[in-house]
């Protein structure tokens, strides 16, 4: 009984000084604000009603705005930096391809009524007859209203119209719920 009254004081001794914060607890702190922001956002009543929403071509800071926000939400599901890196990648093979004027690729950011970017979607050549979908994705608090079905629908469109004879988007398992966005949209599941 001893021991265990002890062993309870050193737990309250270590609530009332609690030790410097660590980069996890900083994380997941972050983590818990966002998530507590979605949803406030998701049970306000603006949300529930039909948000307007518009595909527009990127501008100035959306591309590093991509790369940031790419990091981010991949942080809750597999945190490294590689997604980060695997983002500022795919930026910069489309902003290279941008200069060299190519035709045959495409970008577009989401935005609600109100300028606020909540998602987007970057198709690239992959070969000469194949496009692959790159940097999908809608921030939380806009999922499940249909907005990735925009802009899969707005890339394979795209890839459709630019001569392209199939359109590629790689997953890994960490995103099954987007396996039935594609299968919805006509793609078929390839190991």
């Amino acid at each position: 009984m001893k021991c265990e009254r002890q062993s309870m004081k050193s737990i309250c001794t270590s609530r009332r000084k609690p030790p410097p914060c660590s980069v996890a607890c900083i994380r997941g702190i972050d983590q818990l604000t966002m998530a507590m922001a979605d949803i406030e956002r998701l049970l306000s009543p603006e949300s529930r009603s039909a948000i307007e929403t518009r595909l527009r071509p990127p501008r100035g800071g959306d591309f590093g705005w991509m790369i940031e926000r790419h990091a981010h939400l991949a942080l809750s599901t597999r945190p490294s930096l590689g997604s980060e890196a695997h983002a500022a990648a795919a930026v910069a093979r489309f902003m290279k391809a941008m200069q060299s004027n190519t035709q045959r690729i495409a970008c577009w950011v989401a935005e609600q009524a109100g300028s606020a970017r909540i998602g987007t979607a970057v198709l690239m050549a992959e070969t000469e007859t194949q496009a692959r979908i790159e940097l999908l994705f809608v921030e939380p608090s806009a999922r499940r209203r249909g907005l990735g079905a925009q802009l899969v629908a707005a890339c394979a469109n795209f890839a459709h119209g630019a001569g392209y004879e199939e359109v590629l988007c790689h997953l890994s398992q960490v995103h099954e719920d987007l396996c039935g966005l594609f299968m919805n949209a006509g793609f078929t599941p390839v190991q």
